[in-house]
């Protein structure tokens, strides 16, 4: 692991709250042998979803290892065979040929609410009830059964309660990031190389943002090591709805009751690829937890934020305090929350769509009915009632209503 470059740190006063910390994505591979009564139970429960496939692509429930599991009816890129979902994880079977055969990807969720030993533990022991380690064949032939399996991508995340960096934050930040890396300038903005072997390096970044406000800054690429700092509030409500999240930060002391919103909270997400891992002999996740102290370290002090000052040197720049807490915290222990008692949100909006959609259509069935814009209540109740019986007379009644079961299966779990 290169060593980390010494640094100075801001002693300015700064509006800034550290709330919690913890992996956000993770996902693994591994090489294994799938029991043959296996494979064809999956294709069997592959084609039934496909039989049903009216162009929705929904999946259906099935299981594997005893865990319950919805099948897509198709296969995906990368020569996927079998994709399983549930609220916890995604698994991604390939054929035989492929050296790792088999991928995991853990939902947000699952790694907030019971952390990654813990799930790791559940879905391959899960696993392995149908699978069997495999030696890999061409990534190294010399090695032993203990490389079966590798990690693919971990997302370690830094949450912060800051209206001071809300205020701060614009495009002439993007001046104050120190960065070094072998990548090419590819997006809005390039960043010159701060080590002393730069040999004139630039590194990929982008901002993006929305009003003229800046909610994101990122530095480096997926493919290697990326650092994104982003406005995790306004994620949650403009995209990813995962207000369980509030919970986690409630924790750590972050209340508004008055508002019932919860303004403010930027993420510093660190996301180390498998290639940036593997140069740093991080093979498995076990091997990560064994650095992660000092691979956090080291990405946060290699791509930082600084405090601009006169020095015409930028390297010797003083931290941004919001980044220095990052740095001190890499080593923290990660809290979990309880979601056991959670009640999502998304089960009331969309029966709020649906019977938004069911008034607008009635009214415009009674309308055209009847030929006026005054309502004829008759005319609805009748409409409803021809409804009703064409739906219970439907010859696909069954099936499609296990298509809508299928389609709502997960909408009480957060995921």
């Amino acid at each position: 692991m290169r060593k980390a470059p010494k640094l100075t740190y801001s002693d300015r006063f700064y509006d800034c709250a550290y709330l919690t910390s913890g992996v956000d994505t993770l996902e693994e591979s591994a090489s294994v042998f799938i029991d043959e009564k296996t494979w064809q139970r999956l294709e069997d429960a592959k084609a039934y979803a496909s039989e049903r496939n009216k162009g929705a692509n929904q999946a259906y429930t099935t299981k594997l290892g005893g865990m319950e599991f919805q099948i897509k009816p198709h296969g995906g890129s990368g020569g996927a065979i079998f994709i399983l979902n549930n609220d916890m994880y995604t698994v991604t079977i390939r054929g035989g040929n492929i050296d790792y055969n088999l991928s995991v990807v853990y939902r947000s969720r699952v790694l907030w609410a019971d952390g990654p030993d813990v799930a790791r533990q559940r879905i391959w022991s899960v696993l392995l009830r149908e699978m069997a380690p495999r030696q890999p064949e061409k990534d190294n032939p010399d090695s032993d059964l203990c490389d079966w399996r590798r990690v693919s991508r971990i997302d370690f995340a830094f949450d912060f309660h800051s209206p001071e960096f809300s205020e701060e934050i614009s495009p002439n930040m993007i001046d104050r990031v120190i960065c070094h890396s072998s990548s090419k300038w590819r997006w809005d903005f390039k960043l010159a190389e701060s080590d002393d072997r730069s040999e004139n390096k630039e590194i990929d970044g982008y901002a993006m943002g929305r009003g003229g406000r800046i909610q994101t800054l990122t530095v480096g690429r997926k493919d290697s090591l990326q650092i994104q700092v982003y406005k995790k509030s306004d994620e949650i409500t403009e995209k990813s709805q995962k207000k369980w999240m509030y919970l986690l930060w409630e924790q750590a002391g972050l209340l508004r009751p008055d508002s019932g919103k919860h303004d403010d909270v930027w993420r510093i997400e660190v996301r180390f690829s498998r290639e940036y891992l593997k140069q740093r002999n991080v093979d498995e996740y076990e091997d990560f937890l064994k650095q992660k102290e000092e691979l956090l370290a080291e990405a946060l002090k290699s791509r930082r934020l600084t405090d601009k000052t006169a020095d015409t040197n930028r390297r010797r720049w003083p931290v941004h305090p919001m980044w220095s807490q990052a740095i001190d915290m890499a080593g923290d222990a990660t809290e979990f929350i309880d979601l056991s008692n959670y009640k999502e949100e998304a089960p009331e909006a969309v029966m709020r769509k649906i019977k938004q959609d069911m008034k607008a259509a009635i009214r415009r069935a009674v309308a055209l009915k009847t030929g006026g814009a005054d309502y004829n209540w008759l005319h609805g109740h009748n409409l409803t009632q021809e409804i009703l019986a064409e739906v219970e007379a439907d010859d696909n009644h069954g099936a499609k209503m296990e298509e809508y079961s299928e389609r709502y299966k997960y909408i009480n779990r957060p995921l």
